[in-house]
């Protein structure tokens, strides 16, 4: 039979709605239900096998994850005015994978240029320049364009 139970986004749900739903799909084999405390009495394990995607149930961080930065990774304005910045270190998921990038203690800009700053998931990084307002400049492969710096 069927799981015939609509969710909408915002209701709560509560164990019982779940189990119910869950006892219904029991024909599949081994299901694991959540307990009256609401924790899930069971594990859920994720194994390959050998087929197409539809018959592999793995789930990668590149599934649930595009590429952003999570934290820090902000270049500085020096003061006074210079063509010398920094990076703070910072945590990224690049090409699907958590990344830790380490802090860029200096760099110079070259003067009237669009520099476009790129990471691959070792932290390294890629600078590459342009002419102000040129088209960005495609990052080599296995890297990830995080910033845009203009001078």
């Amino acid at each position: 039979m069927p799981v015939t139970t609509n969710y909408v986004a915002g209701e709560q749900l509560t164990a019982a709605d779940l189990n119910a739903d869950f006892a219904e799909c029991a024909s599949v084999g081994s299901v694991n239900t959540f307990g009256a405390d609401q924790t899930f009495d069971g594990a859920i394990n994720q194994t390959a096998s050998a087929g197409t995607n539809n018959e592999t149930p793995l789930l990668n961080a590149s599934d649930v994850f595009s590429d952003f930065i999570a934290s820090g990774m902000q270049w500085t304005l020096p003061s006074p005015a210079s063509l010398t910045s920094s990076m703070n270190a910072g945590v990224s998921y690049l090409n699907g994978q958590r990344t830790i990038v380490p802090a860029v203690s200096s760099n110079t800009f070259p003067a009237s240029s669009d520099t476009y700053v790129s990471f691959n998931n070792s932290g390294n990084a890629n600078y590459a320049s342009v002419a102000n307002g040129a088209t960005a400049p495609t990052a080599p492969s296995g890297y990830v364009q995080t910033a845009k710096v203009v001078t």
